[in-house]
């Protein structure tokens, strides 16, 4: 015999748990397709903005009402953007943003403003966006309700950049963790093109011999050039895909096939923020005269 059920639905909001009998089903909060655009910068020594937007899709079904992002446990000042209130830091780490019932992402929108601004240096984080789900009424067979999902597992979820609490202790660690993030950039396509990454590979080994010689000065320019080469592929990326759009699909389509080397926004920010993090804790000038003609080496 079918009948309707009643169900617990247990809510996870900004630390907060709440208890709720109801005669209606879980609804996913997932009908919303979204796209997540993060900017980082090093606004003053040991001191992290990160900024993020949320782009709605006209396909999402769903307007978008939670916004979370790791922070992997650093101590963060929040930014709330007009419409939304900021919940705080949940017991499982994630700074927790919510809509107001006028502030609400609606599908085909989007809103910048949230930023949080830390002291640790970024990382490959996750965000969990929730659509606002009406709970609708349904039958069901049986006694026992569906288990319910977690409000985190109940999100669409990216990877993209956030605060970390890694702490500088020696340029060598941190050129190494540099590295470490080049290669999972790679591995995550946020960084393709097989030449592009043995030239940034490249700079970064030659920071890291530079450093064990003694070499401060010669490592930061190495890392200042490791800065360049990404900062010259994401505008030369800009500019080719200006003119694609301006040239219609049958250009686009001709830029995808011959532009192998690419970078996104995320290993962009990653990479670049970590990089200009090193170099504002390495020496700015030559200790001698020895280094700074060594210096005059090759710029590749």
């Amino acid at each position: 015999m079918r009948r309707l059920y009643s169900a617990v639905i247990l809510v996870a909001f900004g630390g907060a748990i709440v208890q709720a009998d109801v005669i209606q089903p879980f609804v996913p909060a997932t009908d919303i397709q979204i796209q997540i655009r993060t900017e980082v910068l090093l606004s003053a020594p040991d001191k992290f903005q990160y900024r993020y937007t949320i782009f709605s899709s006209t396909a999402s079904h769903q307007k978008v009402r939670q916004f979370f992002v790791e922070t992997g446990g650093v101590p963060v000042v929040a930014v709330t953007p007009p419409g939304w209130h900021f919940v705080g830091i949940s017991n499982v780490l994630t700074a927790n943003w919510g809509a107001k019932v006028v502030g609400d992402i609606m599908p085909g929108s989007s809103l910048g403003g949230f930023v949080l601004s830390a002291s640790g240096p970024p990382r490959i984080a996750r965000t969990f966006t929730r659509g606002l789900a009406p709970l609708v009424a349904v039958e069901s067979e049986g006694d026992i309700p569906p288990r319910i999902p977690s409000t985190y597992e109940d999100a669409i979820i990216e990877l993209t950049v956030g605060p970390s609490t890694f702490t500088f202790t020696d340029p060598s660690s941190a050129i190494d963790r540099l590295i470490a993030l080049k290669h999972q950039s790679a591995s995550l396509g946020w960084l393709r093109g097989e030449e592009f990454i043995k030239q940034l590979d490249k700079k970064l080994d030659q920071a890291k011999k530079a450093l064990a010689e003694g070499k401060g000065f010669k490592a930061r320019k190495k890392l200042k050039q490791f800065v360049k080469k990404l900062e010259h592929q994401r505008k030369k990326q800009q500019e080719r895909q200006k003119e694609a759009s301006e040239k219609g699909k049958e250009k686009r389509d001709e830029h995808a096939r011959e532009d192998k080397r690419f970078i996104d926004d995320n290993a962009f920010f990653l990479l670049k923020v970590n990089a200009e993090f090193i170099i504002s804790k390495l020496p700015a000038k030559p200790k001698d005269k020895e280094e700074e003609r060594e210096d005059k080496d090759d710029d590749e």
